[in-house]
């Protein structure tokens, strides 16, 4: 089993849900969102091309419930907060059928998924980051 020990100061891999929050000033974790990114922002955070896609097709849906518009229309949002300062962009490669890694036998639901290949996806940034997520949004501040 592989275990990860992150250095007294991490990078923090953003996924899709912290995002959203920060993004949506009506989604019901906008402040705690807010509140952690506050204390956090000065260790680093990053996307990846997975997180900012998929703000873009979860915000741009016409069926989310606060959705601002199309794609198009959200575009812009994500634009400004990656301009952030302290934002890095870790690029991707990762597939989850690459046999090196993960037992795609062990994917047992599509919500997996995702979770799945952002996790993979920072161990193998040798970053030595964090993936912020739910459990984030769950502690507060």
């Amino acid at each position: 089993m592989l275990t990860v020990v992150p250095t007294a100061v991490s990078v923090a891999l953003l996924d899709v849900n912290v995002l959203i929050a920060l993004l949506n000033r009506r989604h019901g974790q906008h402040e705690p969102a807010h509140g952690w990114f506050a204390a956090a922002q000065a260790n680093g955070w990053a996307t990846c091309p997975l997180t900012q896609n998929a703000v873009l097709r979860i915000l741009g849906q016409p069926r989310y419930p606060n959705s601002p518009g199309p794609p198009a229309v959200v575009a812009p949002v994500v634009a400004e907060l990656i301009r952030h300062p302290q934002r890095q962009f870790w690029p991707d490669g990762i597939s989850l059928l690459n046999p090196i890694g993960i037992d795609a036998s062990r994917l047992l639901e599509a919500g997996q998924l995702t979770g799945t290949h952002l996790s993979l996806f920072q161990l193998l940034q040798h970053l030595q980051g964090i993936l912020a997520g739910a459990p984030v949004l769950a502690e507060g501040p």
